[in-house]
């Protein structure tokens, strides 16, 4: 006869905890909207016991965070994120931009353009994913990205070291230490604070979290004209 160890929850219980959790994340986000940067920061003391008047990490405490690793750990990052390097090149190189005149005057063709901007989240609440800043920000940046915003979590209510190392070390331009980013626009119409989500999500821009290929995207293809070919290469 069968003896059960142990029995799964029912599916009214599954039902009612992703009924839990829908209404729980539609409240926090219907917060964020109303009341922008600080429903952020009642979050991030309420989870994360920090509360800071600028959430962008300085380079002195940068500095600090990469004192407190040892030169072994230091040699690690740097391998890991050769690697990584090495090989985002080698994608970013088989992307090629086409051009070609398929008729007299009619040229068809595409290129390969960085996003103006990344947000690039790296979890570590409990521990240390240092593989998430390599993966997102390296590829950003051998893409050509000019502006690479990262975003990780405190750890103990601290910026964890070995994070903020390779967040640094990846080549991030600006680090924040909170695990929590709004999507408010820097119109004035949301609160001023910049969070990461909110750079990399206006048009032409998108979020990266740990994906593996640059971030390029590719202009459609259309019929140019000779005027208009001109006029693109200017720009």
């Amino acid at each position: 006869m069968a003896q059960w160890l142990k029995h799964g929850a029912t599916a009214e219980v599954i039902k009612s905890a992703a009924r839990e959790v829908r209404e729980t994340v539609e409240a926090t986000l219907a917060d964020i909207e109303a009341r922008g940067d600080a429903a952020i920061r009642d979050l991030s003391i309420r989870f994360d016991k920090l509360d800071r008047e600028d959430y962008r990490l300085t380079q002195k405490e940068i500095d600090d965070c990469l004192s407190q690793l040892s030169a072994r750990d230091i040699k690690d990052i740097e391998f890991a994120q050769t690697q990584v390097r090495n090989f985002a090149r080698h994608q970013r190189d088989s992307i090629k931009d086409i051009e070609v005149e398929t008729l007299p005057g009619v040229i068809l063709g595409h290129r390969n353009i960085p996003v103006n901007a990344a947000g690039c989240y790296v979890p570590g609440g409990k521990y240390p994913l240092l593989a998430s800043a390599h993966m997102s920000v390296i590829t950003a940046q051998v893409a050509g990205v000019p502006r690479i915003i990262t975003c990780a979590p405190p750890f103990q209510g601290k910026p964890a070291p070995a994070i903020v190392a390779a967040q640094h070390m990846a080549g991030a331009h600006e680090i924040l230490l909170s695990r929590r980013h709004s999507g408010g626009r820097r119109d004035g119409n949301r609160h001023g604070e910049h969070r990461a989500r909110r750079h990399a999500g206006r048009a032409g821009q998108r979020v990266r979290r740990g994906s593996e290929a640059p971030v390029v995207r590719a202009r459609g293809h259309r019929p140019v004209r000779g005027s208009d070919r001109d006029a693109r290469d200017r720009r």
